[in-house]
């Protein structure tokens, strides 16, 4: 085994990377560097479902979930049938958010999204379940045009993807293309008949061994024809005549229950009626019939609906009435018997708070949620199973519908205190300067009758100190007035004392955070970072910065993390989802989650905590909250074995050679260049935290 050094390894991956030869660097053995193991790819939010249109859909059959992907809604999930449990994805997504198509491909077991509006290039992307990533996939051959409201469905028989129709993105002509997916390559099959054509819909049906369409928008009107693809002579055949009306923007699907096609809703050709009629086309029949059922998912267009093919039910998903209003709601069809039944939506459908506040819950293990501008004073108790929130009853008097307050578990006796905050009151808003304490275990909150404390503020940092056993809080504003000082409260007496002086200056939303691996009380403010000297009562400067400008991140102890994390904020106006994580050793803040965080609103006035089981959970102006299970991965280890070494160069390229989102390490825009080879030479020398 011999090493390099890093000025030879980077000439030796940048002549490999640009002559796409990986054989080069496989002589290279580097000395590996031991690093955590643990990992997270990324923050899982839960929060309401929000409603959803445009969008498309996919079953996975490795993990027997199902994919709902873009639309109108920028959050994506995957949905698990057999526990009811969604689950969102924040993996690097691709652009084309309205009007994509996506299908299964068995060939490389991923979902493989086509085209959306915000396509520029006609790109083809694939998600792949197991290594929870998006890739760009390069092809050598002419690939369709960009479009939008095109049809995909995997064709069983061949193994194939089809692809038909749509509206081009340049000009927006309607289109009558058909295109086959092997798994690799796009290939032109045929461009005529149907007539050009958007807005269809299409499903495989076994029985008939081939994939099958229904109606859609043509340029001088809609239809309500029916075609087979026979992909062995490359044509459509027409399968049925008569039946539903034209229409477009309906969703169709394969019934094992019925032995034929379900197809549900849409739009009436020419007009803004919604409808809401079910029908069915038998696999042994060329005529459509209408199943007549008792409930129904109401009139809807753009809508999806899937196949899981273990349940052998039906999922039905959104759409939209004709006054614009979006459903967030899901549909079940189990066959003509049972006919349609609505789903409860488990765990992320049932919290709607902004700006609440998160604390450990030691009753449970995990977290408590209070308050919220949306909410009425409830309480809400994190559920591992339904993974979702769960509101509890709490008898008595509560601190009210408030926001921006502070609140932390005390540790030395098992409350959790919460301060101050913005309350909303019948006569408008008003800033607090109370104490509650909640008990966990009765469930109950008590108002503390207070002789001294800090006073009125909002967005005040808190948090618990293990080496005095006491909380500690800092800063907070006060009708638009920054606060500095740093209080303390003891548990046992139930008392606030003021602690030392301020730090020498202030900024909008300066945090404050103990770590408890050396013990240190440190405040960041702005890029500066001040480390509290409880013997002195002084505020020291620290030679080391953070790395950006932040007013009002979020900033906790993680023993994963192995250190203080610093999450979010807004620089200049912006609102960021980077992470930052303060070395204990070196005191330098490294930057160690970039775009897999959440961002926009959800990152607006963070709160975060950690729960007594190690996740950490954050909250925000956002309607949901999230969590991230452990320490945040590291970017160089691309093959997750807890080590630096040759087989994450080796990866690397092979990722960069497949343009895989795990390669484009610089500013997430899908290209690949030296700029993403040097970013990993960085980070590889970097090593891990």
């Amino acid at each position: 085994m011999f090493q390099m050094s890093l000025s030879s390894l980077q000439h030796s991956i940048a002549r490999s990377v640009m002559a796409c030869e990986r054989w080069l660097v496989a002589t290279l053995l580097i000395a590996s560097t031991a690093l955590a193991s643990a990992q997270c790819f990324g923050w899982e939010s839960h929060g309401p479902i929000l409603g959803r249109q445009q969008h498309c859909a996919a079953y996975l059959p490795t993990t027997q979930e199902i994919l709902f992907f873009g639309g109108s809604s920028s959050t994506d999930y995957l949905f698990n049938p057999t526990s009811g449990v969604w689950t969102s994805i924040h993996y690097r997504r691709p652009a084309g958010l309205h009007g994509p198509a996506a299908a299964w491909d068995p060939a490389t077991e991923s979902v493989i999204v086509f085209g959306g509006t915000s396509d520029g290039e006609g790109r083809t992307y694939s998600l792949t379940r197991s290594v929870r990533a998006w890739k760009l996939l390069a092809t050598n051959n002419a690939v369709p045009a960009r479009r939008n409201h095109h049809a995909m469905a995997l064709d069983e028989s061949t193994g194939k993807i089809v692809l038909f129709g749509g509206v081009l993105n340049d000009g927006g002509a309607l289109t009558g293309d058909t295109w086959e997916w092997d798994g690799e390559e796009w290939l032109l099959r045929n461009t005529s008949p149907p007539m050009a054509r958007a807005r269809h819909a299409m499903a495989y049906d076994p029985e008939r061994g081939g994939v099958i369409m229904f109606g859609g928008q043509g340029a001088v009107a809609w239809h309500n024809d029916t075609w087979k693809w026979d992909s062995a002579v490359g044509q459509w055949i027409p399968i049925a005549f008569g039946g539903p009306i034209a229409r477009i923007g309906h969703v169709m699907a394969y019934s094992p229950a019925d032995g034929g096609l379900l197809m549900y809703g849409g739009n009436l050709g020419g007009q803004t009626q919604r409808l809401d009629d079910t029908w069915l086309l038998p696999s042994n029949g060329v005529a459509w019939s209408q199943v007549d059922t008792p409930f129904r998912p109401g009139a809807r267009t753009n809508a999806v609906m899937v196949l899981h093919k273990d349940s052998t039910r039906l999922y039905l998903h959104g759409g939209s009435t004709a006054a614009d209003i979006v459903y967030n709601d899901l549909w079940q069809w189990s066959g003509s018997a049972t006919g349609w039944e609505q789903v409860t939506i488990q765990g992320l459908g049932n919290v709607l708070s902004l700006r609440a506040g998160v604390a450990g819950d030691p009753a449970t293990g995990t977290a408590l949620m209070y308050g919220g501008s949306t909410d009425m004073g409830r309480m809400w108790s994190w559920n591992e199973q339904t993974h979702g929130w769960e509101e509890i009853e709490v008898a008595g008097p509560n601190p009210g519908i408030r926001v921006n307050h502070s609140w932390v578990l005390d540790e030395s006796t098992g409350e959790i205190v919460l301060y101050g905050g913005t309350e909303f009151v019948p006569s408008g808003i008003q800033v607090r300067e109370d104490t509650w304490i909640f008990d966990p275990f009765a469930r109950t909150w008590e108002r503390v009758i207070q002789y001294s404390a800090p006073g009125h503020r909002t967005f005040a940092s808190i948090a618990y100190d293990p080496t005095t056993q006491r909380v500690l809080m800092y800063g907070g504003e006060s009708h638009d007035f920054n606060m500095r000082d740093i209080w303390e409260w003891d548990g046992v007496a139930r008392t606030w004392t003021r602690i030392g002086n301020e730090p020498p200056i202030t900024n909008r939303g300066s945090v404050m955070g103990v770590d408890r691996q050396t013990g240190g009380i440190y405040s960041v403010v702005g890029q500066s970072v001040y480390e509290f000297n409880r013997s002195l009562g002084l505020w020291f400067l620290q030679g080391t910065l953070v790395p950006e400008n932040l007013e009002y991140p979020a900033i906790v102890y993680s023993e994963k993390y192995g250190g203080l994390i610093l999450m979010g904020g807004r620089r200049s106006g912006q609102w960021l989802g980077w992470v930052f994580r303060r070395d204990p050793l070196t005191f330098e803040w490294n930057r160690i989650q970039y775009g897999l965080s959440p961002n926009g609103p959800g990152y607006m006035w963070p709160n975060a905590a950690v729960a007594p089981n190690g996740r950490v959970f954050r909250t925000g102006e956002g309607s949901s909250s999230w969590h991230c299970d452990g320490p945040i991965y590291c970017r160089a280890d691309l093959n997750g074995d807890g080590r630096l070494d040759f087989f994450d160069i080796q990866m690397f390229l092979a990722l960069f050679i497949q343009r895989d989102s795990r390669a484009d390490l610089t500013t997430p825009n899908w290209t690949f260049d030296f700029a993403d080879v040097q970013s990993f030479l960085n980070l590889y020398s970097g090593g891990c935290p």
